[in-house]
């Protein structure tokens, strides 16, 4: 009976507040999935609740002093019961009433506590949505002295590698475009704008959208080269592929080329040092300065 008690106040007060955290922080960015074992879920659990749990406290407080005595004793008989067979059985009707009180009482300190979950997730990201626009404020300003610190240790690290590399999360300009050129397993160069991607449990790339999709004509470029033989403008060899959307799962990715087609540049110091962290494997991002309408395919 301990157990089952216990595993269930594990899962009302760390493990739902902690799934209620991401994805309330996930309607602004996408955290970093991955895999994790129970031990990891409780202290993931740990580190997203204690702000709003400490405050839900600090709130309740007062009402459990007004209820005093009745209520500790309600609480010490409930879980005195639970505990001892023997005092459940000789509390009787007791207990029952006991146990009603006191799930009245905590129903409504989780709904407190829940709520108060939603806010700080929805406010995290909410900063970490807004990143750009902070990172432009005065470097004197003691709000954007923390703010970046606490990004840079704290949300930039808690959200997904590949968000952060296949959207326009760095840039204030949200209409900033970013460009693909993947080698696949078979050889084809493929290039165009990434639209959206997907990722597994484990945080791994499984797919990467394109849209404006185009093709190498690889064949016909090392004819043609061969026949001229010299130089021959690669431009002309990318043909349109039909559709508005091409899918290419990761597992067929050789090579990944990226470019941020915007008006203003990108931090690539921190691009780079934030997403070769996450992806464990040293990568190198430039970004050129192009107006929207330059075409690009």
């Amino acid at each position: 009976m301990i157990a089952l008690v216990a595993s269930i106040l594990i899962a009302l007060y760390l493990l739902i507040p902690s799934s209620l955290f991401r994805l309330c922080f996930g309607l602004y960015v996408p955290l970093r999935n991955f895999e994790r074992t129970r031990s990891e879920e409780i202290l993931q659990g740990l580190l997203s609740t204690v702000l709003p749990i400490i405050i839900a406290v600090s709130l309740i407080i007062p009402f459990r002093m007004v209820s005093g005595l009745a209520a500790r004793a309600d609480y010490k008989l409930v879980f005195s019961a639970l505990y001892s067979e023997d005092i459940f059985a000789k509390s009787g009707g007791a207990f029952w009433a006991a146990l009603g009180k006191a799930s009245t009482q905590e129903v409504c300190f989780l709904l407190l506590y829940y709520f108060l979950i939603a806010i700080e997730g929805l406010g995290l990201g909410k900063l970490a949505n807004s990143y750009p626009q902070f990172d432009a404020y005065p470097k004197d300003k003691l709000a954007a002295r923390i703010y970046k610190w606490l990004a840079k240790s704290v949300l930039l690290p808690s959200i997904s590698e590949w968000h952060l590399l296949l959207t326009p999360f760095f840039f204030s300009d949200k209409a900033t475009a970013v460009r693909a050129e993947i080698l696949s397993s078979d050889g084809i160069l493929y290039r165009g704008i990434v639209v959206e991607h997907s990722s597994d449990k484990n945080g791994r790339l499984v797919g990467i959208i394109l849209s404006g999709s185009a093709r190498f004509r690889r064949e016909d470029y090392l004819e043609d080269k061969k026949k001229t033989e010299g130089e021959v403008d690669r431009k002309v060899y990318w043909r349109t592929i039909p559709g508005t959307k091409l899918y290419i799962m990761a597992d067929k990715i050789l090579n990944l080329n990226l470019s941020y087609d915007g008006p203003k540049p990108a931090p690539t110091d921190l691009m780079e040092k934030v997403i070769s962290r996450q992806l464990e494997q040293p990568i190198s991002i430039s970004v050129e300065r192009k107006a929207l309408s330059d075409p690009m395919l």
